[in-house]
């Protein structure tokens, strides 16, 4: 006897694969949420390969969509006379520091 999920269940070619894994990551790195309904029908058309190959896609997508956040969050701090961060001249003999904030020295040292 043979389950009937496996009598329906579709396959793909490695053509196949490789889109659904280049839309995962399309849809990752866009930040698109991962739907149920839309994950099964990738199953019976596809298989399991062609929806472990979008899961797959999907997810590095949105890894490189956070490290993209990150490395872009953490170039705004770290860049001089940003809102964010400012270069204080004059305090401490002298000697520039950087600041937090638009620049005033309220509780800051």
């Amino acid at each position: 006897m043979v389950a009937l999920w496996y009598m329906t269940e579709g396959t793909s070619s490695d053509e196949e694969n490789a889109n659904l894994y280049t839309r995962g990551v399309n849809e990752g790195r866009a930040g698109e949420f991962l739907d149920g309904e839309e994950l099964l029908a990738i199953l019976d058309i596809f298989g399991e390969d062609g929806l472990r190959a979008y899961i797959v896609g999907h997810l590095e997508g949105f890894d490189d969509a956070m490290e993209g956040t990150k490395e872009e969050a953490s170039r705004v701090c770290l860049t001089r006379d940003t809102p964010l961060v400012r270069r204080h001249e004059g305090e401490g003999g002298g000697e520039g520091g950087l600041r937090a904030g638009g620049g005033t020295s309220a509780g800051v040292r």
